[in-house]
């Protein structure tokens, strides 16, 4: 139940939606993350690295770790696809060493790509090759509707649906962030006062305007550190709770606008959800997301906001972004501006089944699908040619194995 799962998860679904010969591969479990029980899952697991193509779903760093749990005559004889993500725009130079150890990289955007064909270390050699990661959700003409609190007499009522409930008729924007991929980051502090200064509390006495946070893996203090930018403004809520799929997607569903003004990403998965339920956002434009607003272009300043931004120098190491590398500051007059403009134009209703379809259109299942056997078919004569020397290999194996049980 992480960043890195999730996204497993998301390309197997779509492997199979796309008719693409796919096994999910289990490997130890990493005790640092909690877990779905595998019956959860919408597949079976498997520990067979029975395709020709293994596509290594983990970040660089841990290479190590995958290779210690698949056998060497599994990892040396198949062609091997890693797919990573980062977030800035200078890859890490001691990564680079993991390289050796794939045919290509797969990542999830062109900033990524970038980010290590231009960074000291990389060998020139190993393809790096761009596939989205792929949106597993229906248009919004083909949702349910969301059962409002009090209408079913047999559901449960939560903090959500009694938030929900609460300001059903407010313009509701929406951060989502997981302190797991660091605050500094994530940076949702810009985001809160962007809404304190755009919709000031003595303008708002009807509090028509609300801001719900929702974060994931905080600590008491860290979740009181977010809460104190709020001060004490009661149309700002804070969810910390875990939330079921089903409440999960309610808080999409009832977002009038999401906003993330994030320092760098290396994708931005709640962004491109956002817009695929037909929900406008405001976005730094930088990094990752930027892949996004090509196709919806036409809607650039009223529905879609990319904010300009200034590059700053990190000045505290934080994980794995050091000091000294720089990241991107959202210009805070423009997200208020963009703030203030979202809420006239009434975008999710006018427009959210067009976004959505749009959306979906060039980040689908579908879309995603067909890109996946493209990048397979041009590397297939290598894919093919790594399998000839994988099954000599093999039956050598198999003929040691037998020899060594006829002495025995």
């Amino acid at each position: 139940m992480f960043g890195i799962g999730k996204t497993a998860l998301k390309m197997c679904q779509t492997a199979k939606y796309a008719n693409i010969g796919a096994n999910a591969v289990e490997i130890r479990p990493l005790p640092v993350h909690s877990y779905a029980h595998p019956r959860a899952l919408p597949f079976q697991l498997s520990r067979s690295c029975s395709q020709q193509v293994n596509l290594v779903m983990i970040n660089a760093p841990e290479t190590f770790f995958v290779k210690e749990e698949i056998p060497d005559i599994l990892w040396s004889n198949k062609y091997n696809i890693g797919y990573w993500e980062w977030e800035l725009d200078v890859f890490p130079k001691e990564w680079m060493s993991y390289l050796q150890y794939y045919d290509e990289i797969w990542v999830p955007s062109k900033f990524i790509a970038d980010s290590i064909i231009h960074s000291q270390g990389y060998d020139g050699m190993t393809p790096v090759r761009v596939l989205p990661l792929p949106l597993t959700i229906e248009s919004t003409s083909k949702k349910k509707q969301i059962v409002r609190v009090g209408s079913d007499p047999n559901k449960t009522v939560g903090t959500l649906q009694i938030l929900l409930e609460k300001i059903k008729d407010a313009f509701v924007f929406l951060i989502i962030f997981d302190f797991q991929s660091h605050m500094q980051r994530k940076n949702p502090q810009a985001s809160i006062r962007a809404f304190l200064d755009a919709f000031p509390s003595y303008s708002d006495e009807k509090q028509r305007y609300h801001l719900i946070v929702k974060s994931h893996h905080g600590s008491s203090s860290d979740i009181s550190h977010v809460k104190a930018m709020a001060k004490n403004d009661p149309r700002v809520h804070f969810l910390s709770d875990v939330l079921s799929d089903d409440d999960h997607k309610a808080l999409q569903d009832r977002a009038d606008c999401y906003i993330s003004l994030h320092r760098s990403e290396g994708y931005g998965m709640n962004l491109l959800e956002e817009m695929g339920h037909g929900v406008p956002v405001i976005a730094t434009n930088y990094s990752g997301n930027v892949d996004f607003f090509p196709p919806l272009q036409k809607y650039i300043g009223s529905c879609i906001f990319p904010i300009p931004y200034q590059f700053v120098s990190i000045t505290v190491s934080s994980g794995p972004y050091k000091k000294g590398n720089r990241w991107a500051d959202a210009d805070h007059e423009k997200a208020v501006q963009a703030m203030q403009e979202v809420v006239k134009n009434n975008c999710k209703q006018k427009y959210g089944e067009e976004i959505s379809q749009t959306v979906i259109s060039n980040f689908g299942m579908k879309a995603v699908g067909e890109k996946i056997k493209a990048l397979l078919h041009d590397s297939w004569e290598k894919i093919r040619e790594k399998e000839k020397k994988g099954i000599f290999a093999f039956e050598a194996e198999e003929k040691r194995i037998r020899n060594s049980y006829d002495k025995s």
